[in-house]
C-alpha cells in the first residue's frame, strides 16, 4: 500500500500538439507522450482529473481496494493498437530521472491500466485486497488463508532511446477497450489530510 501512495505522488504533464524530440531535456517535469517513431515526433494524451478512492469492505474485515475513477464511458483520444507506442520524457524539476549521482528511472513508475466501464464511468483497479482470514468462515467452520490481490495493471517494458528519452511498451498488444496512465495527485479540498478520495491527474486513451 505504501507502493501506491507513492506512485500517487508521480507528477506528470502533456503538451497540447505534436513535438519533435530535439526538445527532449526541457520539460519542467517528467512528461509521457504518445510516440510516432515513423516522424520521429510526440503527441498528446488526453490529460483529466480523476478521483483515486480507497474503499474498505466490511470495515476492512472482508479487505480493501484501491481504484482511480474517471468519469466518462470513452476516452477523446482514439487510437489503434499498432499505434500504442509511448515515451518518458525526462523533466528538469524534482521528478527528473537523472538526479547527478543516483540514476533514477522514473518508467518504472509509469503504470499503464486497463479501465473497467462501471455505471457510465471508467475504472482502474490498483489493487483489491483480499484477507487471507474470512470470518465468516467461522459459521462454517471452514477457514480460508493466503490473501488475494487483483488489479487492472498492463504490463509493460522500457528502453533507453536517449539521454532523457525513454520508450515505454505494452508486452502485448493492447485489446479494445479504455486506458490509463496514472498521474499525479493532490488532496481534495477541505481534506488535506485524508488518502481516501484524492484527486489524480490520469492521461487515457482508447483502443479501437
Amino acid at each position: 500500500m505504501k507502493n501506491l501512495m507513492l506512485l500517487s505522488c508521480i507528477f506528470f504533464s502533456v503538451t497540447t500538439k505534436g513535438q519533435d524530440i530535439s526538445s527532449i531535456g526541457n520539460a519542467p517535469t517528467n512528461e509521457i507522450k504518445l510516440y510516432h517513431p515513423s516522424t520521429d515526433t510526440q503527441s498528446s494524451l488526453n490529460k483529466t482529473i480523476a478521483v483515486s478512492k480507497r474503499k474498505k469492505k466490511l470495515g476492512g474485515f472482508a479487505g480493501v481496494s484501491f481504484t482511480v475513477e474517471i468519469e466518462g464511458e470513452r476516452s477523446p483520444l482514439r487510437i489503434n493498437a499498432d499505434s500504442a507506442i509511448f515515451v518518458l520524457e525526462q523533466g528538469t524539476g524534482m521528478f527528473s530521472m537523472d538526479t547527478g549521482t543516483i540514476a533514477f528511472d522514473a518508467s518504472q513508475f509509469i503504470l499503464l491500466y486497463k479501465l473497467n466501464v462501471i455505471g457510465g464511468g471508467r475504472v482502474a483497479v490498483q489493487g483489491d485486497y483480499k484477507p487471507g482470514f474470512n470470518p465468516l468462515s467461522l459459521l462454517s467452520n471452514a477457514v480460508s488463508s493466503g490473501g488475494k490481490n487483483t488489479d487492472t495493471r498492463v504490463t509493460t517494458s522500457s528502453k533507453q532511446l536517449k539521454k532523457g528519452l525513454t520508450q515505454i511498451l505494452p508486452k502485448n498488444k493492447l485489446e479494445k477497450g479504455e486506458y490509463a496512465f496514472l498521474g499525479g495527485g493532490s488532496p481534495e479540498e477541505g481534506d488535506v489530510t485524508s488518502i481516501k478520495n484524492v484527486k489524480v491527474f490520469v492521461y487515457t486513451f482508447g483502443i479501437d
